[in-house]
């Protein structure tokens, strides 16, 4: 395994973006299991970079739990090919 760091992408629906610089990530070069669950592995077509991301057993992307999200919490989505900013209230 390379030591280059491993980051985890950034998902917006279904698309999976580089969380360094959105762009589009390149096809899957590595996949497995661990006590985690199934990893991926891919590299950014802009930066390079390599991301990581784990899915269930019932295919849903492995995000943090919901009602875990503190007050005054923020997450990120595209619209109109633009990186937003909203706060969660």
């Amino acid at each position: 395994m390379s030591s280059k760091k491993l980051y985890a992408p950034f998902v917006d629906g279904k698309r999976f973006l580089c969380s360094r610089c959105f762009s589009k990530l390149n096809p899957i070069e590595k996949y497995g299991s661990d006590e985690t669950g199934l990893w991926f592995i891919a590299s950014c077509a802009g930066c390079g970079a390599k991301m990581r991301w784990y899915r269930r057993a019932d295919g849903n992307v492995d995000t943090p739990d919901e009602e875990q999200s503190e007050e005054n919490a923020f997450s990120f989505h595209i619209e109109n090919g633009e990186v937003l900013m909203t706060t969660e209230e």
